[in-house]
């Protein structure tokens, strides 16, 4: 028997209800069904006949009726049906439609690209539905999603992390987000979640957990958490402060072209493939490094080579930072990435002062 075609839940448009559906009756179906009914469909010839006689397919005990279809006509592009849903998701009933969404267009044979990926993460992230896209990283084999690209890997524990700094570092949200980090990390120990697939070239060598952005991010939740909590339970703090600090690649190596590499003149150009994303991840780990510092020994090795690494990132982020600002006053429109940066760096930023107790929402 073949096996079902994935079906959606309730949503709460009209739009979004007419688009999965047609997504499933288009795309769907035509990938489920044998040679010969696959040409009745896509084939002119067949199409008075389908109208007259019809013809039904039986896939998992479900019936369809099948129509006629135009190719270039009828059948909406993967791509764009996607961004489309994802456009349309506004409520949790919606975003519960994820997987079987991601799920179907796999087993049509649709590869989404790496720009369509990141925007399921990002969409999803923005939304608050971070739980979705652990859900739709679970089943892997089953949606596509994986972590195997580092670009992927490292936007998701963003949007993980986000979960807390949206909420204003708040206790309970802030221990969700840290649960849900390392619930990425550990997926990326999954074989589903580490190889990396032929076609795709990495940017970086080495697999998503050993750049240093992974324990960075982790390092900052820890950090946060501790502070709020007023003790580092599981030596957190100190772990993730030695795998930023293990890491075999250097800030410096991502940040091609800044700081000390760019000479003096901090103001030139960033030569980073994605300088917003980039700022957006790494004023996050230089936050983490800001709160871990005074929880460490500063006489130790971890505290002192955390120090050197701070001092390492800071002109980094600096000059990516000024780059976006000075893009942004050209175009007129605020960037994300800078307004990230202002919230956990930035002059009077809640992110810097001190923690509150668990009962209360914090401020770090």
């Amino acid at each position: 028997m073949r096996c079902a075609i994935p079906s959606f839940t309730e949503v709460s448009s009209p739009e979004l209800q007419d688009l999965l559906t047609r997504i499933r009756e288009r795309i769907f179906l035509p990938a489920h069904v044998n040679k010969s009914q696959r040409k009745l469909i896509f084939s002119p010839k067949h199409a008075k006949s389908l109208e007259v006689e019809p013809a039904i397919a039986n896939i998992a005990g479900e019936d369809f009726r099948l129509r006629h279809l135009e190719l270039t006509r009828d059948v909406p592009s993967r791509r764009t049906a996607v961004l489309n849903a994802l456009r349309l998701m506004k409520e949790k009933r919606d975003w519960d439609n994820l997987p079987n969404l991601l799920g179907g267009l796999k087993n049509a044979g649709c590869q989404h690209g790496p720009q369509v990926r990141l925007a399921v993460v990002g969409k999803a992230g923005k939304a608050g539905r971070q739980d979705t896209v652990l859900e739709c990283l679970r089943r892997a084999e089953f949606t596509g999603l994986t972590l195997q690209h580092l670009e992927m890997a490292i936007q998701v524990l963003y949007w993980m992390a986000q979960k807390a700094v949206a909420a204003d570092w708040d206790a309970q949200e802030t221990k969700k987000a840290l649960a849900w980090a390392e619930m990425v990390r550990d997926m990326m120990e999954e074989p589903k979640h580490k190889v990396m697939p032929k076609r795709d070239i990495p940017e970086y060598f080495g697999t998503s957990k050993d750049q240093p952005e992974v324990p960075g991010i982790l390092l900052q939740l820890a950090a946060v958490r501790a502070t709020q909590t007023g003790k580092d339970e599981g030596g957190k703090v100190e772990r993730y402060a030695k795998e930023l600090l293990g890491a075999p690649k250097g800030f410096q190596e991502v940040g091609k072209g800044v700081g000390k590499e760019a000479g003096k003149d901090t103001t030139q150009k960033v030569h980073t493939s994605h300088p917003t994303f980039w700022l957006s991840t790494h004023a996050m780990v230089l936050h983490g490094i800001k709160v871990a510092l005074p929880l460490l020994d500063a006489e130790s090795k971890v505290g002192a080579g955390l120090k050197a690494k701070y001092e390492e990132l800071e002109p980094l982020v600096l000059a990516v930072r000024d780059q976006l600002v000075a893009e942004q006053e050209t175009k007129g429109k605020p960037s994300h990435s800078v307004e990230v940066y202002e919230k956990l760096l930035g002059p009077g930023s809640k992110a810097l002062r001190s923690g509150s107790s668990e009962e209360t929402t914090s401020n770090v």
